[in-house]
């Protein structure tokens, strides 16, 4: 007798022995079909990859002994089903594709299971991160009377090219930014940015040192060394200190006269240096009355008149009826005025307190107290010029829901880099931090007025004015002890929630929020 279980459970098996002028006979046996013990084979899965990674597994399926079980169901569970698939590839072999959509940290389980045959659970654990990005620039070298021309290059983790990215430049002398720009890819060299720099833009000077800084935005990547600081060396050719010897000595004649010019250029000299440093004062007072004076920043798309990004400075100000007063004021204008397209990347006021600086789908609203400054209206194309290049093409349809809280975190990171927000955050003196002399004055304010949780610029600056400073040197103090290290934000780790959340930057690592 075979008997041959094809259903699982408890079954009673009666048999019966029955012949003529005997006696029926009869046996009961009790039968517990159960199911097969099985396992499965888990191969080595990392525990951290990076945002679209697309990897696959081999698991194997088998009973003791190795058999394979062909034909099994697989689920998953606690994962979004866009993200996993698996094929059968024979034998109890199942290939099990992941595909990394978003940053995080995940678990998820996978059930592998066939009648008859006992289930297996295998949870599953791994991190996503943005891609790393290094910013790769040797200093470049300026030769005096020419223009400057620079590049860097960009790299992933693996070393690969890295295009289609956002890259601005600012360069700077003495602290002070003098000119704030976007580099273009190379056409003809993958991960390859480019910029040129007009002498007449830039004046070289030839006795103080230049820097650029590099700040780089991509999406799903992470810059290492955001805000690299890369210093331009000067070269003058050969024989052009003599050619200026020639021009201006020879010719004077008597040493008397030679002694009058000297005193006359001498002179000059010191009015010239002396100007210079005022002017260098000046723009960073400026750049204090500059933030101080805007009330407010709206985003809005072109066509719909929908707020994308708002930041409101000072109260008394309705974002939806602010956003369409714009948008209204603004076609009026296109329809009857100008054409739109000579609007693009150019300060248009609108009313006496606002102006806008439209992109191809975008209009970046800028609310001020009075009529902006030159440098101000810099600031404003290029945070205008940033966000078309970084929105424009993913926003040109009105959008259907509110902006993630890490595109708000990129606007927020653009407010603070080119606008200069970030001098209106609170601040704190740094543990340990050492004080030159030339902050004598800050260190001798801070001690007799310790302040508890942090402290805005203004309120130090008023402070300091004590010490009989004037009012331009004292913001020239303040900006140096924040490039110095000596001051700090009071929550830099929370200053762009969900947009650097896996930028940890080391504690040693130069400041770049300034």
């Amino acid at each position: 007798m075979r008997i041959e279980a094809g259903e699982l459970g408890r079954w009673e098996l009666t048999i019966t022995a029955q012949k003529a002028l005997h006696q029926t006979g009869s046996i009961q046996f009790v039968l517990f079909v159960t199911e097969n013990p099985a396992f499965l084979d888990v191969p080595v899965i990392p525990s951290l990859v990076y945002i679209g990674d697309i990897s696959s597994y081999d698991f194997n399926y088998h009973i003791e002994g190795g058999a394979g079980i062909v034909d099994a169901n697989v689920s998953f569970s606690g994962i979004d089903p866009d993200w996993v698939s698996f094929t059968q590839i024979g034998d109890g072999n199942y290939s099990i594709t992941i595909e990394a959509n978003q940053t995080g940290t995940f678990s998820f389980s996978m059930i592998f299971s066939k009648y008859g045959y006992q289930m297996v659970n295998q949870p599953i654990t791994f991190k996503v991160n943005r891609i790393p990005l290094t910013i790769e620039m040797a200093p470049p070298t300026w030769i005096i009377t020419s223009d400057l021309t620079f590049n860097l290059t960009l790299e992933d983790a693996t070393g690969m090219p890295v295009s289609d990215a956002f890259v601005n430049y600012t360069i700077a002398q003495g602290g002070v930014d003098l000119h704030i720009g976007v580099m273009t890819e190379d056409p003809n060299s993958e991960g390859t940015y480019i910029a040129t720099i007009s002498q007449t833009r830039v004046p070289w000077t030839g006795n103080q040192l230049y820097t650029i800084k590099i700040s780089v935005s991509k999406e799903n990547y992470h810059t290492v060394n955001q805000g690299l600081l890369v210093n331009i060396y000067e070269y003058m050719p050969p024989g052009y200190e003599v050619q200026v010897f020639v021009q201006t000595v020879v010719p004077q004649i008597a040493v008397g006269i030679v002694a009058l010019v000297s005193l006359v250029i001498g002179r000059r000299m010191y009015r010239a240096n002396k100007r210079k440093k005022a002017l260098a004062i000046l723009a960073v007072k400026r750049r204090f009355e500059d933030i101080r004076g805007i009330l407010g920043i709206i985003v809005i798309h072109k066509t719909s008149g929908l707020g994308i990004y708002s930041k409101i400075l000072k109260g008394g100000f309705d974002e939806g009826m602010m956003s369409a007063f714009i948008t209204a004021i603004t076609h009026f204008r296109t329809e009857f005025e100008m054409e739109e397209l000579h609007w693009e990347f150019n300060v248009v006021p609108i009313s006496d307190i606002i102006s806008i600086v439209p992109t191809r789908n975008l209009l970046c609203a800028f609310i001020v107290g009075a009529r902006p400054t030159m440098t101000l209206e810099d600031r404003m194309v290029g945070f205008a010029r940033s966000v078309g290049a970084m929105f424009d093409e993913t926003m040109a349809a009105p959008p259907r829901e509110v902006i993630d809280d890490a595109t708000h975190g990129l606007f927020d990171y653009l407010f603070d880099d080119i606008m200069d927000g970030a001098l209106l955050r609170q601040y704190r003196v740094k543990k340990d931090a050492p004080f030159p002399r030339s902050q004598k004055c800050l260190q001798t304010y801070l001690e007799a007025y310790p302040p508890e949780d942090g402290f805005g610029l203004d309120k130090l600056a008023d402070g300091m004015a004590m010490c009989g400073i004037q009012e331009g040197n004292v913001y020239r103090q303040i900006i140096d002890a924040i490039e110095n290290g000596i001051l700090e934000s009071v929550d830099p780790q929370e200053k762009y929630p969900g947009f650097q959340a896996d930028d940890d930057k080391s504690a040693d690592s130069e400041p770049a929020d300034l």
